[in-house]
């Protein structure tokens, strides 16, 4: 039976905090690994550290805004009080 809309995946939930422990557990060992590949070779420490960093930091996204075009102000500037 499908889960009703709003209701968070367990599984998926699960599995995050599966790989967040194991993690947690390698970060000494994931220091030691990518300072050897920085030793040996700084274009694999590269490729490794933007592969990485795609786990840390917010995905971006495009935003264009059109010369001449309206906005409708946020609707909680309908709550604010004079």
């Amino acid at each position: 039976m499908p889960r009703k809309k709003g209701i968070p995946n367990k599984t998926t939930a699960d599995s995050k905090r599966v790989l967040v422990e194991i993690l947690e557990g390698q970060s000494s060992n994931l220091e030691v690994a990518l300072k050897e590949v920085f030793e040996s070779d700084k274009r694999a420490y590269l490729h490794a550290m933007t592969k990485l960093l795609a786990f840390v930091l917010p995905k971006g996204s495009i935003h264009t805004i059109e010369h001449g075009t309206r906005t409708k102000p946020p609707s909680w500037f309908d709550t604010l009080e004079d």
